[in-house]
């Protein structure tokens, strides 16, 4: 058997950066209220949980280098923010970092976990990778 086929799978997560974190942080503190009676602790159970290790990656980022950083969710969490976060959303003039958000927290609901330093993408963590489009 090749080293390719005992490399393990990428740590489960989402690569988000400070736009896409700052984004979730502000959904977390008031935004959720853009869902008409809707109360958050019932949209994202243990939301406290969720905003501190928002804040704990906000802080991963002071690190020289950094340009994001991967943060993991569970399925309901990612469900919830998908639902609470704008579709189209930008800090001042900078890049629509709610577009990204929700596509990256979308391809994590669908099982598409894409690994940045291979062109591989593993369907569930477990799973074989396939690598390109057609595989």
């Amino acid at each position: 058997m090749s080293e390719r086929e005992w490399a393990l799978p990428p740590e489960p997560g989402i690569k988000l950066d400070q736009g896409e974190l700052l984004l979730l942080d502000w959904v977390l503190c008031g935004a959720s209220r853009l869902i008409p009676n809707a109360d958050l602790d019932y949209l994202l159970e243990n939301w406290h949980d969720c905003r501190i290790s928002i804040w704990r990656a906000i802080g991963q980022l002071k690190a020289p280098n950094a340009n994001d950083v991967k943060l993991a969710f569970t399925e309901p969490e990612a469900k919830a923010l998908l639902a609470l976060c704008p579709t189209t959303f930008r800090w001042g003039t900078g890049p629509d970092c709610g577009y990204t958000l929700k596509q990256k927290l979308s391809k994590f609901l669908m099982g598409e976990i894409a690994n940045d330093n291979e062109n591989k993408t593993y369907n569930a963590p477990g799973d074989k990778p396939t690598s390109g489009p057609a595989a």
